[in-house]
């Protein structure tokens, strides 16, 4: 239920490959492999075929390789934006998201289309200091807590 395959050099194609063949893998720790796009060229020629968009067909292939999916670790990547993160929303189950020491400059302010998400990972102090002046909390959290945000959050409601 559990794979770890970080700093391996493999790459995002590769590891979606290896995930065809499990079916109930929950939790993937897949950081510091240089991963640069979520969007493998198989999903790129499926979208040119259909004429379709490219992030929904990522999306279905996320959904047909990743089914049981919950928690995701993508740390210490070079994911450069939220939007390049989107197709991960089409995973059902996913509730849990690292994405620190990343290059993404910003979150949204909500969850942005996960349906299932409760945590993502917030940067680190030594990411950039433009990223983490733009953190905030998200609209769907309640404001009466003033404390600071922890290194996980929720973003649903349990």
């Amino acid at each position: 239920r559990t794979l770890c395959l970080s700093r391996t050099g493999m790459a995002w194609e590769q590891l979606l490959l290896i995930a065809s063949a499990m079916p109930h893998l929950a939790e993937l720790h897949f950081c510091a492999n240089g991963v640069v796009s979520l969007e493998p060229a198989s999903a790129r020629g499926a979208a040119e075929a259909e004429g379709g968009e490219e992030g929904r067909a990522v999306g279905n292939l996320l959904c047909e390789r990743l089914p049981a999916l919950r928690t995701l670790w993508l740390e210490d990547n070079h994911l450069a934006s939220w939007e390049g993160v989107a197709p991960l929303a089409s995973l059902p189950h996913l509730e849990a998201l690292n994405l620190s020491g990343n290059r993404i400059a910003s979150l949204p302010r909500a969850h942005s289309g996960f349906r299932s998400l409760r945590r993502r990972r917030r940067w680190r102090r030594t990411d950039p200091p433009q990223a983490a002046r733009q953190l905030t909390r998200p609209a769907c959290l309640p404001q009466a807590a003033a404390a600071p945000l922890q290194p996980y959050f929720r973003l649903g409601v349990d």
